[in-house]
């Protein structure tokens, strides 16, 4: 799981402010569309079971959750040393290969929420 520190105090003073049904909407709206770009745009993908076990879960209100369920996809997200790769007949050893997926997604969002948020409550 990624946590974004700071995150929960902005919340709590937002909820202070703000009907928690529409800021449930919104960030149900932000987390949805940063799984989508971490599913289709930043993924590595090799056979998509990785790709395919990304989610968004709910945990409380307006508050999410996003990650992969694969084992592997923390090497992938965080990098590992000496992740072997290649074939049987030519090996190869990535040192700290990484490819994240789901903080790029998140950050991406992240820069959009105050417009995001700004559109979800002047509809209400």
């Amino acid at each position: 799981m990624i946590e974004i520190i700071g995150m929960g105090k902005v919340l709590d003073l937002i909820k202070r402010k703000t009907d928690i049904n529409i800021l449930d909407k919104a960030m149900h709206h932000v987390m949805i569309q940063a799984r989508n770009i971490s599913k289709n745009q930043l993924c590595p993908v090799k056979t998509g079971m990785l790709r395919d076990s990304i989610y968004v879960r709910k945990i409380a209100p307006a508050m999410y959750q996003m990650g992969a369920t694969m084992y592997y996809g923390i090497w992938h997200e965080y990098g590992s040393y000496n992740i072997k790769g290649g074939t049987v007949e030519n090996p190869k050893i990535v040192k700290s290969g990484y490819s994240p997926f789901i903080r790029p997604a998140l950050w991406r969002m992240m820069k959009k929420f105050p417009n995001i948020f700004k559109e979800f409550f002047n509809k209400e």
